[in-house]
């Protein structure tokens, strides 16, 4: 188990893209010139443009609908990302986004890329693949991949990335949600879809064609039929309830019948107002009242459809036929960290084995271990800086730390899955109830009583 140290004071890891545009502004090298291009979304001489590109000529971008040439400057009308080992060709931001804009790498694709299942399959689905980010990453551990997308712009740019990045196994759909798939079944399924509870009609990949959050509702209910035996679907959403509702209570009441065992990580309940603010943001820029305006008519409509709460989740099925299924929830304070699904997976393992190991003599039968990449990190208080405590979490994982006192965290560090759980703590109930914690965490692995 490794001691965990986060980014040093005052250090921010992500990119930021104005200091970045200042800090090449005067640079003309090719590197710096490609950045501005198609990074930054920045004009550039022609000249600088087409020594930058060579041996790739101006015209042939221009061709492709990448870039413009106004008179001596080249306008990229595309913004190509790095991510996660892929490159992304997506739209460039302006003051006034089409309703068909085209996004590319963003926190919710993030949330999704990162807790998807990454295990070989032989057929995966991206729902609502927009530049198809998704279905890139999905290509790279499936034989095959259907991409499906209302938005023709969108799947444009997603055969350009597919092409861009050398694959050749993603099959590009045009239609709406399940549509031109019939009765086919997936392995895997990935959807990011526009979840947004919104009054709005304005983007395509914000606004959903269906009232507050039936777009969620209706891609939990549809995609079981659509998943094989075993298979696993990744549908992120939003979803609303009343203030004082439980958060879990709308969508297990969409999965009840569903076959499917499913398991919810909340990441935020938000209050109306705020999520009114967040979603119309942009409009500032505009000025005080536009924004505020906004805000208004998506409040009085939260009110007519008696929403008081809205909540941002991620929501995975597995397909389970025979026997009673199951709805697990987790509220997760922090984002994932890394590629999480193997994390997902133990968490499934767990729910799955709560009955097996139920009681204490099961438990400590078992043979306990560290889950991959667990990292302790620690605080002293009190007198002195006498008591010492931990908390425990996954490099890789899906949002969450343990704590767990000085002593368990020393006990912990010394499973290795090679011994009984009984030969390390004895009678120590305590500590067997805080190891099962940790197990139905997937912080520590199971494995069978020999």
């Amino acid at each position: 188990m490794k001691d965990a140290m986060g980014p040093r004071p005052g250090v921010n890891p992500r990119l930021d893209i104005d200091l970045y545009a200042r800090r090449v502004a005067d640079v003309h090298s090719r590197p710096a010139t490609l950045a501005k291009l198609f990074l930054l979304g920045a004009s550039v001489a022609a000249g600088d443009a087409a020594s930058a590109l060579e041996p790739v000529e101006t015209d042939a971008l221009v061709q492709m609908g990448l870039a413009a040439l106004d008179q001596n400057v080249v306008r990229p009308l595309a913004r190509v990302s790095p991510y996660e080992g892929v490159l992304v060709a997506s739209d460039v931001v302006t003051p006034l986004d089409p309703p068909d804009f085209v996004t590319g790498p963003s926190p919710s694709a993030q949330r999704v890329e990162r807790l998807t299942i990454r295990k070989p399959v032989h057929t995966a689905l991206d729902l609502g693949t927009g530049s198809g980010i998704q279905a890139l990453l999905t290509a790279r551990h499936s034989e095959q991949v259907v991409a499906v997308d209302v938005n023709e712009r969108g799947l444009a740019f997603a055969r350009f990335n597919a092409a861009l990045n050398g694959l050749s196994n993603v099959d590009f759909r045009e239609g709406s949600w399940f549509e031109p798939l019939g009765d086919e079944r997936f392995d895997l399924v990935v959807a990011n879809p526009p979840y947004v509870v919104s009054p709005d009609s304005a983007f395509l990949y914000r606004d959903g064609d269906l009232p507050a959050d039936a777009v969620t509702q209706q891609l939990l209910r549809d995609v079981p039929a659509h998943l094989e035996e075993s298979g696993f679907a990744h549908v992120m959403g939003n979803w609303a309830h009343g203030r004082d509702e439980d958060w879990r209570a709308p969508v297990e009441a969409w999965l009840v019948g569903s076959g499917c065992d499913a398991l919810l990580l909340k990441y935020a309940t938000v209050d109306p107002v705020v999520y009114a603010a967040q979603w119309n943001r942009l409009l500032l820029a505009e000025g005080r009242e536009p924004f505020l305006s906004a805000v208004d008519r998506w409040l009085d409509y939260y009110r007519r459809e008696a929403i008081g709460a809205i909540t941002e989740g991620m929501v995975v099925l597995r397909r389970r036929s025979g026997g009673s299924t199951w709805v697990r929830a987790i509220e997760v304070p922090g984002e994932p960290a890394g590629p999480a699904g193997d994390h997902v997976l133990r968490l499934f393992e767990a729910r799955d084995r709560r009955d097996e190991l139920a009681d204490d003599d099961a438990l400590l039968a078992a043979q306990l271990d560290l889950s991959p990449g667990l990292q302790a990190s620690w605080r002293a208080e009190g007198p002195r800086l006498g008591q010492k405590h931990a908390r425990i979490q996954l490099e890789n994982g899906v949002g969450f730390a343990a704590p767990v006192s000085a002593d368990l965290a020393e006990r912990v560090a010394s499973l290795d899955g090679s011994r009984r759980l009984g030969e390390l703590v004895g009678e120590d109930h305590e500590s067997v109830a805080a190891l099962r914690r940790l197990f139905a965490l997937g912080l520590v692995s199971a494995g069978k009583a020999p």
